[in-house]
């Protein structure tokens, strides 16, 4: 069925429930349209999915299953799905979704690509220090539950400014879960695999969207091996977490051989619960000698290295970190 005859069908039977913005889709990828349409009950605006020819592609049901499960902020959640029947007296599906307001990251690097260098320079700020680390937590989340994104590229992650300050907060929401919108070469059949998608996804360093993030950050050559080097989403956000504390101690020029000590420390609790560290101690490594601390880092990680050699040193910050491991675990049996 035509897809100018299945919009004119749904909005037919709909027309009290839902109304259109336009009948011109905002946004289109390779199964489906979608519409900006006003839910009249409840009043708020909602996203509606009308699939190619009507055609649901195999696998679909797994993307609002997991929207309509998964209750975060950062998810474009699904709200129902509605059934109609077209002209031709075959029953269609529509996906009806929360609308995310602002851009897809896509339509924001192509804003990013025009501006002067100096003004990059300030949007980058926003980006490093916001919008990675809530892209990466809210991946995170999701394969905390055991889902993979799996069809994670620009046009999947919308973004906002939630925050507006001398450094805007920007808030990523996930959308499409069910690789509807681009076709792929491959197509990730399993969760783990879904996972592992996502995973090479973000840190893939011609394409990856971490690279192409931080494309333009002073620090991204020093942070790439990092990304490299990791394999887990987890670890990823762990080890930019230490990087963002690190080079704003290093921008302000408050980066004392004390400080480094202290973090040092701190990343060296985690060897305890199993995390690996060294792909964080290289990257601080390089940072140090790009900013000529690098003699004082290698002080200071004899020092911290000595120290662990005896346990005494580490009790405290391994307490803390076993404690937040055991933390997540709990939490996560409560709230799955």
């Amino acid at each position: 069925m035509e897809n100018q005859q299945l919009i004119a069908a749904f909005a037919e039977k709909y027309s009290e429930k839902y109304s259109f913005y336009s009948l011109q889709p905002i946004g289109e990828g390779a199964y489906a349209q979608v519409f900006k349409a006003r839910d009249l009950n409840r009043d708020i605006d909602v996203a509606i999915k009308l699939y190619h020819g009507g055609t649901v592609p195999d696998g679909s049901d797994r993307g609002w299953i997991i929207t309509s499960k998964i209750n975060n902020s950062q998810i474009a959640s699904t709200f129902t799905i509605e059934i109609f029947t077209g002209s031709d007296d075959i029953d269609y599906k529509a996906v009806v979704s929360r609308f995310v307001p602002g851009k897809s990251l896509n339509d924001i690097m192509k804003w990013y690509d025009t501006k002067s260098p100096e003004d990059k320079k300030l949007i980058t700020d926003d980006f490093v220090h916001s919008l990675l680390p809530s892209l990466l937590s809210i991946v995170e989340f999701c394969h905390s539950l055991g889902y993979g994104h799996g069809d994670l590229h620009g046009g999947n992650v919308m973004i906002f400014p939630s925050e507006i300050n001398s450094r805007y907060e920007f808030t990523p929401v996930l959308i499409d879960f069910d690789n509807s919108s681009l076709k792929t070469e491959f197509f990730a059949a399993t969760e783990s695999e879904k996972i592992d998608k996502d995973c090479r996804t973000i840190k893939n360093k011609a394409l990856g969207i971490a690279p192409w993030i931080l494309r333009d950050w002073e620090w991204c050559d020093e942070v790439e091996g990092m990304f490299v080097d990791y394999n887990t989403v987890r670890e990823y956000r762990t080890g930019f977490r230490y990087v963002l504390q690190f080079t704003e101690l290093v921008k302000k020029g408050t980066l004392t051989n004390d400080k480094i000590i202290e973090i040092l420390f701190s990343v060296g609790s985690m060897i305890m619960s199993g995390f690996r560290v060294f792909p964080i101690i290289e990257c601080l490594r390089k940072i140090s000698i790009k900013s000529g601390r690098g003699n004082d880092f290698e002080v200071c990680l004899s020092h911290v290295q000595s120290r662990i050699s005896d346990g005494s040193a580490l009790h405290v910050e391994v307490e803390i970190t076993e404690y937040g491991n055991r933390k997540n675990q709990l939490y996560l049996e409560l709230f799955q």
